[in-house]
């Protein structure tokens, strides 16, 4: 929390942590990893979505759980295949020279240690097929 709270750029990912009234027992999953879109990520969903999700509890606790896995994986040691995130889909790791992606999403900063896991932040809402950004509005 304390590494989301120091940066602007996550606010809103903050803020899904704040709605929901988790922002200090953060997923008791220890360790973890997490996949934290920038606030311009966000931006970049389709007009209406994002007020869709903080509208509704549910939407934004699969959209959280979407970004998040348990266990710490640096990237380093990110294999291509599917990497199963807390909502209990998988999505697909694609390793590449040019770098990782997590589902549609570009990681941008890797590796950073938290005191419960390691972030990564990326360029995109992970939209996988199951999540909340794909159910009807």
């Amino acid at each position: 929390i304390n590494f989301l709270r120091s940066n602007k750029d996550f606010s809103i990912f903050l803020s899904v942590l704040e709605v929901l009234g988790i922002t200090e027992n953060y997923f008791k999953v220890r360790p973890k990893t997490t996949f934290v879109p920038t606030n311009a990520a966000f931006k970049a969903l389709p007009p209406g979505v994002l007020d869709s999700i903080f509208a509704d509890p549910d939407k934004l606790v699969l959209l959280l759980n979407t970004h998040v896995a348990s266990g710490t994986f640096y990237t380093a040691g990110l294999i291509d295949g599917p990497l199963t995130v807390l909502v209990g889909i998988q999505v697909d790791i694609d390793v590449t020279p040019y770098g990782i992606t997590v589902g549609n999403a570009e990681i941008i900063e890797p590796d950073i240690t938290v005191s419960d896991g390691v972030v990564h932040v990326i360029s995109s809402v992970i939209q996988a097929q199951e999540t909340c950004l794909n159910r009807p509005y």
